[in-house]
């Protein structure tokens, strides 16, 4: 079953790809993962400075010259190896794939029930955030991919014991961190903590920690390195080298240099972790009644030491990201928006912690059993169509634009009157590493900028892309 259940998931992302997210998912991050990944397909982590602001990709600043990328590079080397097997949306395909394995692994370590292990699978993979997040250019659903095969390996390093097994924790663990550092930290405190409760004895401890070191090492060594390579220090992240203010904690943030500042006090924090919390379970299959069937499980299984280790990795995150400025972001669109989408990690046990019970209630007869599924899809399709029409209204707004812009014919330059960055509002629309693009795209500019464009690209014919009497229209800009 988890094979099957994978291959549709897989599918499925890359149908919903071109249906529901044909023009991105309208959060900017999806541009700068794909602008990324085109840089290191050149074969650079960074872009010339000369970029900049013309033709400056969304999120980004200037650091030792160059324009950094705010991000880590984990995600977007996995989009440049899927480019260059054919598509972008093999890795996404890949992604869904893994996810679903990963928690089936985790659901084989975790629980001793084959039928509760399949209701975990398929109610991971119907989970809307899994099936919807899984179609988009975002890394949420490959990080939580992380994050269940860190949490499997751990239990199985704890059974088995064996070296392998615990290198392989320490591994996938620096993977989460190469991927989303914050993250990787979250999940190596909370299994760090389990391994030290649940394992007796300093020296078997040491034995733990020493060959998970081992395991963590090169992916380790890897994303320091590019650290010092991108900013100059070893522990001195992307985010912290664009412009912006982006730390943790209480006062005033702005996402890059020419951001708005928002301030994130203690009032902010509680309203978005309450806004989160409240539609977080819109976003897994069964809604709140799988939330309860996952409280049910705690509670007849605590004394089982497999049961808090699934649930330090369900509330570490709402828990670690109230410190988290964008928490506050993410709040207005929790329920058909993109979710409270720092969450995602935690859908994987959630699942996994309800299935015990929704296994055991299935067994107590077919008509019991038929309800139960019933109530489940009931419980999560009420919530459906305002988070798939969301998506469709997106669609549908950035198509007049885009069939505009497509009408510039080959050897142009359009100037994007609305943007102050490239991807900023158009994500499809983004430039190559090295504009030798038939058709390139610029911001907002200045007279004296747009005198300064002819002279540099002087053999390509210039138009603008503007919302003139309530429509997009493509026009030409004269000498």
């Amino acid at each position: 079953m988890p094979g099957a259940t994978a291959a549709v998931s897989g599918a499925g992302a890359v149908v919903l790809s071109y249906h529901l997210f044909p023009y991105r998912s309208g959060d900017h991050d999806e541009a700068v993962y794909l602008t990324q990944a085109d840089a290191l397909a050149h074969g650079h982590l960074t872009l010339p400075a000369e970029r900049a602001p013309l033709f400056q990709p969304t999120l980004t600043g200037i650091a030792h010259g160059r324009l950094v990328f705010p991000f880590p590079t984990a995600w977007s080397a996995v989009l440049t190896v899927a480019r260059a097997a054919g598509s972008t949306r093999v890795a996404l395909m890949l992604t869904a794939i893994a996810a679903v394995l990963a928690v089936a692994f985790f659901a084989r370590e975790a629980l001793d029930d084959t039928t509760a292990r399949h209701v975990a699978v398929v109610a991971f993979a119907a989970s809307p955030f899994v099936w919807m997040l899984s179609a988009t250019y975002l890394p949420y659903v490959f990080d939580t991919a992380l994050v269940a095969l860190a949490g499997a390996f751990t239990l199985r390093a704890l059974r088995t014991a064996a070296r392998r097994d615990i290198a392989a924790t320490g591994f996938v663990v620096a993977c989460t961190f190469a991927l989303r550092p914050f993250d990787g930290l979250l999940v190596a405190v909370v299994i760090a903590t389990y391994a030290a409760v649940v394992t007796r004895g300093a020296t078997s401890r040491a034995r733990l920690a020493a060959w998970a070191c081992v395991g963590g090492a090169a992916p380790a060594a890897i994303t320091l390195a590019i650290n010092r390579a991108v900013t100059g220090g070893l522990l001195r992240f992307p985010l912290s080298a664009t412009g912006g203010a982006n730390s943790f904690f209480f006062g005033d943030r702005r996402v890059d240099a020419i951001g708005a500042t928002v301030h994130y006090g203690m009032r902010d924090a509680f309203f978005a972790l309450k806004q989160n919390l409240w539609f977080f379970p819109t976003w897994v299959l069964g809604s709140w009644l799988l939330v309860a069937a996952a409280a049910v499980t705690v509670w007849s299984r605590r004394t089982d030491p497999r049961t808090w280790l699934l649930a330090g990795l369900a509330v570490v995150w709402p828990a670690g990201y109230v410190f988290w400025w964008a928490t506050k972001l993410t709040a207005p669109g929790a329920r058909d928006g993109l979710g409270p989408h720092y969450y995602v990690p935690a859908v994987a046990s959630l699942v996994i912690l309800g299935a015990p019970t929704i296994a055991a209630v299935l067994r107590r007869g077919r008509a019991i059993a038929f309800g139960t599924v019933v109530a489940l899809l009931a419980a999560t399709i009420v919530f459906v169509p305002g988070k798939i029409r969301d998506k469709l209204d997106g669609r549908d707004a950035e198509a007049p634009a885009l069939a505009a812009a497509l009408r510039a014919p080959q050897g142009s330059v359009v100037v994007l009157d609305d943007s102050d960055r490239i991807g900023d509002h158009h994500p499809t629309l983004l430039d190559p590493y090295d504009l030798d693009a038939p058709v390139i795209y610029a911001t907002h500019s200045t007279p004296a900028q747009l005198q300064s464009l002819r002279v540099r690209f002087r053999d390509r014919r210039f138009y603008v892309l503007a919302m003139r009497d309530g429509s997009w229209q493509l026009t030409a800009l004269d000498r």
